[in-house]
């Protein structure tokens, strides 16, 4: 009876339907009940997908009671993992088990949660009445709408390929753990999210996770992880890329390369991100993060690249950046770039290869930097309406020809000279 369990004189609140069942192997006691929810699991040997969410059970809870450790079963009494920890707020009927990044076995399976509930020196064991779920392939992104408030949950390398089915619209995307793009390495390599047809105008939140072995090997207008950023609302942000290694064989003027984004257009925003690999392109216009990013509207928002790093080589030919190619009405705030950058040609610059209107502030270069000419820490060449606020360059500087500086190689100011600004650098 209850009270052969829960000790006299204490009865439950709510609607339930006690059943004693003895726990295998112990004799303890269980209590089946029905779970009010439980998110799908979807997962193969190779692609994982988490539980995602919480557990919430209508339990019929006693007052006083407190609820500890929880753990998840497979209906064989298997652990697929422990240590959770249930909670139910002000003795109300309803338990919450939180749960994030709960990996299960790889095979079909019935999943049950149990956990213990405690009441002076009494301890009973609850359990949920198994329910089935079969595995996917991790393939299509299945998680989320899209939106802002629910964005698409991208998991495996695969959902990471399935992003670019879901740009048309300008959907958001999260990422739940580090991913390898390594089974993308082979050939060409990885093919650019977002192109100058479909581009991507959307965000995508890192969720300060990890890309790694990011592979390109192309003769394409775009190779990086991210080919074509378009408008005000387009942004990357809280993401690292590392062991990155991007190469454009296309001598072509429009053939973009770097490793997060090749080009993006209007108001963009790329946020908290670092970048580790390097660059190699046979065209104009690379960098290590960025390739190219234009604002045509002068009166629009600036692109903007805020908290981001880049840590390796550059080789490329005119209009080179160790962080941006080329910039065209862009803010840089608090970014850094530390490795070496080299070009045959002209526009060469610790940051940005040219630098047209904009403003570099709070920035840091330690990049060994070597180009024919308009050479320079920070900016190759800086032309009309820029600004360089509290920000300096100490790595070297080597050119076969003219137009060199510590900050700027080259300026081309107009008519109008006090259009060039310095402030503490």
């Amino acid at each position: 009876s209850v009270n052969d369990i829960y000790g006299n004189g204490i009865e439950p609140f709510g609607a339930f339907n006690f059943k004693t069942v003895p726990l295998p192997g112990s004799g303890t006691p269980e209590i089946p009940f029905e779970l009010d929810s439980l998110a799908a699991v979807r997962l193969t040997s190779s692609d994982q997908l988490p539980l995602i969410g919480s557990l919430t059970a209508q339990v019929g809870c006693f007052a006083g009671m407190e609820f500890g450790d929880a753990s998840i079963l497979k209906s064989d009494d298997s652990v697929i993992w422990n240590g959770l920890t249930a909670v139910s707020k002000d003795n109300s009927p309803v338990v919450d088990i939180p749960y994030d990044e709960m990996w299960a076995a790889s095979t079909n399976y019935e999943v049950y949660m149990k956990f213990a509930g405690i009441l002076g020196d009494k301890v009973c064991y609850f359990r949920t009445t198994p329910k089935a779920y079969t595995t996917e392939d991790g393939t299509a992104i299945t998680l989320g709408t899209g939106s802002s408030i629910d964005p698409y949950m991208v998991y495996t390398p695969k959902q990471m390929n399935d992003v670019r089915n879901h740009i048309a619209s300008a959907n958001s995307f999260r990422q739940m753990r580090d991913i390898s793009l390594s089974s993308y390495a082979a050939g060409a390599g990885w093919n650019a999210i977002g192109d100058s047809s479909t581009k991507f105008t959307g965000v995508y939140d890192g969720g300060n996770r990890t890309i790694s072995d990011l592979a390109i090997c192309r003769n394409a207008s775009y190779t990086a992880l991210f080919g074509y950023l378009d408008g005000d609302n387009a942004v990357i942000c809280n993401l690292t890329v590392k062991d990155a290694s991007i190469m454009n064989t296309s001598s072509t003027w429009g053939a973009y390369a770097a490793v997060l984004v090749g080009r993006a257009d209007g108001g963009i925003t790329i946020d908290n991100c670092k970048v580790y690999g390097s660059v190699t392109s046979s065209a104009s216009n690379a960098g290590g993060l960025a390739s190219y990013i234009y604002q045509t509207d002068a009166a629009g928002k600036p692109g903007t690249v805020s908290n981001c790093s880049f840590n390796g080589n550059v080789t490329a030919t005119s209009y080179a950046g160790g962080l941006i190619g080329y910039t065209y009405r862009t803010i840089l705030d608090n970014c850094e770039t530390t490795g070496r950058i080299n070009s045959t040609a002209s526009q060469v610059g610790g940051f940005i290869g040219y630098q047209y209107y904009g403003k570099v502030k709070n920035c840091h270069s330690n990049m060994s930097v070597s180009g024919a000419s308009s050479v320079g820490g920070i900016s190759g060449r800086a032309d009309y309406d820029f600004e360089m606020v509290d920000t300096y360059f100490d790595g070297t500087i080597q050119t076969t020809g003219g137009n060199v500086g510590g900050l700027v190689g080259y300026t081309n100011c107009g008519s109008n000279d006090e259009s060039m600004r310095f402030t503490r650098c």
